[in-house]
C-alpha cells in the first residue's frame, strides 16, 4: 500500500470531492492508495483519520475516445440517474457517488464497500476450504440481485421507432 503526500494534488482533490458531501468533515493528512484487480486502473483511497475508505476509478484516456472510458463514462451516467430509482443513497444496496475528476484520469469516486469482495471469497473457499464464508457471501449476491430483479419499474414513457412498427418481408 502506497500513501499521497498531504499536499499531493489528488489526495488534496480526493479529500474535497469526500468532504463536499458533508456527512463529516473533509479528512485530512495523508491519503493510502491500494491497487485493486481490475481490467482498469481502480484504486482503494483510505483516509486513516477518519477510517473511511473510497474506491476510484480512472479513465485510460480523456476524453473519452475508447470503448472502455466510454463505458467508464456510462457508468458514471448511470450512478447519476440512481437516486430517481430510489437507489444511490449509501448502504448495503449500491455504494454511494461522490463525484470525479476526469482532467486527472479520475472517471469515477464511489464510497468504499466495506467487507471482502465475491473474488477474495472464492479464493478462501479454494485455498482454505471455507465454504460456509462462500456461501453466506453468495446468498447476499442472490438477495442483492433478488431486489433488483422484483423492484417494480417505474412508469417511464416509451416510444417505438418506425423501424419496429413495420413488418418485414
Amino acid at each position: 500500500m502506497n500513501c499521497l503526500a498531504a499536499a499531493d494534488p489528488l489526495a488534496r482533490a480526493l479529500r474535497r470531492l469526500v468532504g463536499s458531501r458533508g456527512w463529516f468533515p473533509a479528512p485530512s493528512g495523508e491519503v493510502f492508495v491500494e491497487p485493486l484487480p481490475s481490467s482498469r486502473q481502480v484504486r482503494r483511497f483510505t483516509f486513516p483519520a477518519v477510517d473511511y475508505a473510497v474506491v476510484g476509478k480512472f479513465f485510460f484516456a480523456y476524453p473519452p475516445q475508447a470503448s472502455a472510458d466510454l463505458s467508464l463514462a456510462r457508468e458514471y451516467n448511470h450512478y447519476l440517474q440512481l437516486p430517481a430509482l430510489g437507489l444511490g443513497n449509501g448502504g448495503a444496496m449500491v455504494p454511494r457517488l461522490l463525484g470525479r475528476w476526469p482532467e486527472r484520469s479520475l472517471g469515477l469516486l464511489l464510497e468504499a464497500v466495506p467487507g471482502p469482495d465475491l473474488d477474495h471469497l472464492l479464493l478462501q473457499a479454494c485455498l482454505q476450504g471455507d465454504p460456509a464464508t462462500l456461501s453466506r457471501g453468495l446468498e447476499k449476491l442472490a438477495q442483492l440481485l433478488a431486489f433488483f430483479h422484483f423492484r417494480p419499474v417505474p412508469a417511464l414513457r416509451s416510444r417505438l421507432s418506425p423501424p419496429w412498427l413495420t413488418w418485414t418481408r
